[in-house]
Order: C-alpha cells, then sequence, then structure tokens
C-alpha cells in the first residue's frame, strides 16, 4: 500500500497550499489536489481514489466535517463514477484525518488532571447564554476544535451573542458546547506537531497580544512540550498549542494537525516524520 497525500485547493488558505506542495515536492511525495464545494461535497474524488492507496490529507475544517460526518462517498462528493464507489474508499478517506471528535472535545478531556490553561472554565451549551454578559472581561471559545467560532475576549456588558456575530462564525453554532473563563496573562503562545508521542517541530506564534510567528523556540518551552506530549494523545498525530503565564506553562488546547496552521514550524521535517509513521 503506498502513500498519498490529498490537498485541498479550494476554498482554503493560498500560502497553506503552496508551502504545502513546495514541501512535499522536495521530499518526492505524491500527492493530488481535491476541492471543497459551496454545498459541503467533495470534488475532483474520481481522479484521486485509487487501490492499494492510504491517503494523508491537508485541508480545512469543512474537510472534516463531511468526513466525520459522511458514511458513503454518494453522500459526500459530487459527480463521482460509479466504479469508485467502494466501501473501502471511503474508510481510506476516514482513516486520512488524525481525528476523533470526542477526543479533542475540551469538554472531555478537562477532568484529566492535565495542566490546561483555562482550567477553571465553566461549561455552557451556547444556545442557553447567548443573551448572558459579564462584569469583566471573559474568555470564550467553542469546547470543539471545529471552529464553530473564533475564540477570544468578550468585553464585559457585551453578550455572548454579540460576541460570536462580531466575527466569523458557523452554521449551527448554536448547539455547540462552549466554554467561558476569566482571562489570563500570557507572555507567549506556541504550537507544536506531535508524532506517535515526539515532538517534530513547532513555532511561536504570539508574543503577547501581537502576532508573530518564529521557528525559535526557547529551550525550556521545548521541554515543556516534549514533557506534555506524552500526558494525553487524542490521537497518534496531533497539534497541542501552550501558553507562558505567569502561573507556569500551560496546554491551551488540542487541535487536529490536518487542519491546523503551520506558522514557522519545519514543514519538511513534519511531512517527512508523517510519512515515514504512516507505512508503518
Amino acid at each position: 500500500m503506498k502513500n498519498v497525500w490529498l490537498i485541498q485547493t479550494s476554498g482554503f488558505n493560498g500560502s497553506h497550499i503552496e508551502s504545502s506542495m513546495k514541501s512535499l515536492n522536495k521530499l518526492g511525495i505524491e500527492f493530488k489536489d481535491f476541492g471543497i464545494l459551496p454545498e459541503k461535497k467533495i470534488s475532483n474524488l474520481n481522479n484521486v481514489l485509487e487501490d492499494n492507496t492510504q491517503y494523508i490529507v491537508i485541508g480545512g475544517i469543512s474537510m472534516l466535517e463531511i468526513l466525520n460526518n459522511s458514511t458513503s462517498l454518494k453522500e459526500c462528493s459530487i459527480y463521482l463514477d460509479s466504479d469508485k464507489d467502494k466501501p473501502e474508499y471511503m474508510d481510506e478517506l476516514k482513516r486520512s484525518v488524525d481525528y476523533d471528535v470526542d477526543t479533542f472535545d475540551q469538554n472531555n478531556y478537562k477532568n484529566l488532571q492535565l495542566p490546561l490553561l483555562n482550567i477553571h472554565a465553566e461549561y455552557f451549551l451556547c444556545s442557553d447564554v447567548l443573551d448572558k454578559s459579564f462584569s469583566n472581561d471573559m474568555f470564550i471559545k467553542p469546547s470543539k476544535d471545529l471552529k464553530a467560532f473564533n475564540g477570544g475576549i468578550i468585553p464585559a456588558g457585551s453578550t455572548v451573542s454579540e460576541y460570536i456575530h462580531s466575527g466569523h462564525w458557523r452554521k449551527g453554532f448554536e448547539e455547540e458546547t462552549i466554554l467561558i473563563a476569566p482571562t489570563i496573562n500570557i507572555f507567549s503562545e506556541y504550537r507544536f506537531f506531535i508524532v506517535d508521542g515526539k515532538v517534530v517541530t513547532g513555532s511561536l506564534y504570539k508574543r503577547g497580544r501581537d502576532v508573530l510567528y518564529s521557528s525559535e523556540i526557547p529551550q525550556y518551552i521545548l521541554d515543556k512540550a516534549n514533557e506534555y506530549a506524552n500526558i494525553y494523545q487524542p490521537s497518534d498525530i496531533f497539534v497541542m498549542d501552550l501558553a507562558e503565564t505567569d502561573n507556569g506553562i500551560k496546554i491551551i488546547e488540542y487541535n487536529c494537525w490536518n487542519s491546523s496552521g503551520f506558522y514557522h514550524s519545519d514543514l519538511d521535517k513534519l511531512f517527512y516524520t508523517i510519512n515515514e509513521f504512516k507505512k508503518k
């Protein structure tokens, strides 16, 4: 069985696509492209699916949702030839993402004694608190990592609904579990890619409130990332975001690597490691 990487090339970040393809080309790894249509269907599968092939996908949140919710190729694709509608192809596409909706849900791992940044958060069904406001600034985000809306700070006096509708949100966000927590003083934020319990690469992505990408990571942060990489593993391959605070280094959240931003991580090292791990 061979490895073929699938890159989403429509409805997705252009620089993300370009950097992914450049690295795969450099490594000599075979890849093909697919698209996500507005009606939440996958395109170009006729040119992608083949026997004895294991897929590795890089795509967006819509791709994750489609593969997570679909039970057959006809359900999730468009213009599919009859000879491609095989259950084994659907199984391989589902295995192409290292994701489980439950293990990546913070509402499920919040009680595992992890050093979480928002350990004191309260959890609510979003529809129950849309009109809720607070006397102090508060942090809010969806419990799942499917980005129903962008996490951030609700200003004092603003409602949950006002905050969500002021930014990007996805249909159905009202039915999501959300967490609301006191704000915390964060010095810097880092993203790490973990494969088989080991940190492969990472990147600084925020310093204070400023977005700042850098591959230069202090050794004490890297040491803590290696320590935390083994205390909870939502999948064989995953993303772990860390925050440096005045109360130590904390885990912000876990994310699916297939749909996560790379920032200034070493893509050659990451893709090579993942490709070799998948061969096993």
